[in-house]
């Protein structure tokens, strides 16, 4: 019974039809083969992670994805949830201009008698995206995912990973106790009141940092408008897929083409 009621409340939110940057099209949801199973919309693109590196991608697409994904954590957390796995390799930037935060999961309660261990393993890509009160292990509010989404626009920013290390431990050590690295001193072309309002988000007290993500979304999307191409224009779907277009492989490519 449990598993069932569980299973409606994904597909009720996943069929919603209100657009948000947080979920992807359903093709199909329901049972096959006795299952419960959810098959949606596949789409052909690159990860946030594949703009790390040179050339650095423009301010305007910086500030955008970062808009784009704090809006997706607006409405995610409006209905009291936590995303706690946000990384760059789970934002997803599509041949249509989409940017789709993905990797959400629902934590489950474990059985009344369980007295094992629970344990996240992360990844060294992962880790570097853990908000010191994770690291600690106590309680996560929004503002967990709004560190999250600092580390993504400071390595956006920068090609750089934000802390670095040969293994786990001297990454979490780091991410505790080192100063964040100045953006303008590591990129001094870097946008002033972007480089600020990153290092909001990189408070290492939660309490410093943004309290709600659409208000992040509101900053970032009044600077990705300021740096659009043409005055007074906003930067949106078609200047994404525009600037992107050199960064998608050349299958991807074609296979666009013969979705068009």
């Amino acid at each position: 019974m449990a598993e069932n009621a569980l299973s409606e409340v994904v597909f009720t939110e996943v069929r919603n039809p209100s657009p948000t940057p947080l979920r992807v099209a359903v093709v199909y949801g329901g049972a096959l083969d006795g299952a419960t199973c959810m098959a949606t919309a596949y789409i052909p693109g690159i990860d946030a992670d594949a703009l790390l590196g040179q050339p650095r991608p423009s301010w305007a697409l910086v500030a955008y994805v970062g808009q784009r994904v704090a809006q997706a954590l607006a409405h995610l957390h409006g209905q009291g949830l936590l995303h706690k796995r946000l990384t760059s390799r789970r934002v997803r930037l599509g041949f249509r201009g989409d940017c789709i935060v993905t990797g959400l999961r629902q934590e489950l309660k474990p059985p009344d008698d369980y007295d094992g261990p629970l344990l996240f393993w992360p990844t060294k890509h992962e880790v570097v995206f853990l908000s010191p009160e994770q690291i600690r292990q106590t309680p996560l509010t929004p503002r967990s995912d709004l560190y999250a989404l600092g580390v993504l626009l400071w390595q956006l920013s920068t090609g750089k990973v934000l802390f670095s290390g040969t293994h786990i431990p001297e990454i979490l050590f780091q991410a505790m106790t080192a100063p964040v690295p100045r953006l303008l001193e590591v990129e001094p072309t870097a946008p002033p009141e972007l480089a600020t309002l990153v290092h909001r988000l990189l408070e290492k007290e939660a309490a410093n940092r943004p309290e709600a993500a659409s208000e992040v979304a509101s900053a970032l999307g009044a600077i990705a408008t300021g740096l659009a191409p043409h005055p007074g224009a906003s930067y949106g779907p078609l200047e994404l897929i525009k600037e992107l277009r050199g960064r998608f492989p050349a299958r991807y490519i074609t296979e666009m083409e013969s979705l068009a």
